[in-house]
């Protein structure tokens, strides 16, 4: 079964991005995903939920296009190459941050 890890930040998208997070769970396991939906819970942790991710997890899906999330799909995609792990960012402007940053 492909598994996905769901990282946002509860606060992104004007406190809208949990909703979101279930449409995208609800729809990923509708497609035969296993899903882990993992919130933020302080500065830093996206890179910490990132950095902990396994070889089972297919992809990515970060909610929140800020300096955070962006962080947190920077240090998934220096562990894991591109044709092994999918990330996807979701954000409501049409601009994301750009972060070379996550240790």
């Amino acid at each position: 079964m492909r598994h996905a890890v769901v990282i946002l930040n509860p606060t992104a998208g004007a406190g809208a991005a949990p909703t979101h997070a279930e449409s995208v769970r609800r729809r990923l396991t509708d497609a035969g995903w296993s899903v882990d939906l993992r919130p933020t819970e302080l500065p830093g942790h996206g890179r910490e939920i990132a950095r902990s991710l396994d070889a089972t997890v297919n992809r990515v899906v970060v909610i929140g296009g800020d300096a955070a999330g962006m962080s947190a799909a920077s240090q998934a995609r220096r562990r894991r190459a591109a044709d092994d792990l999918e990330i996807i960012a979701f954000e409501r402007s049409n601009w994301v941050a750009y972060s070379a940053c996550g240790e």
